[in-house]
């Protein structure tokens, strides 16, 4: 019953972070490094700066032409803040879950 139950909370966070990769035009597997090695108490989360790299930023720009989000700084503040909420809201709940 144990491994349903995570698995059940694998499957969700992965979607979740699916969405969130491609809502910003994220490396799914840096943005996975990301939350599982997240620290809600840094400013600077392990993997973080590679993450929300000027490459990713210019791959959304180019699949992304009209967004809201015209410059770098804009872009990375708002992933940023995007993985913070997302942690805390959908991720840490799931994984206290199996705690």
């Amino acid at each position: 019953m144990e491994e349903v139950l995570e698995n059940s909370i694998k499957q969700e966070s992965q979607q979740v972070l699916i969405q969130l990769a491609d809502d910003f035009g994220l490396d799914y597997d840096k943005l996975q490094y990301v939350m599982d090695n997240y620290d809600p108490d840094t400013s600077n989360p392990k993997g973080m700066e590679d993450l929300v790299s000027r490459r990713y930023f210019d791959k959304f720009k180019e699949e992304h032409p009209n967004t809201q989000f015209q410059n770098f700084l804009d872009w990375k503040g708002q992933v940023r803040r995007q993985v913070k909420k997302v942690y805390e809201t959908q991720i840490r709940p799931l994984t206290t879950e199996i705690s």
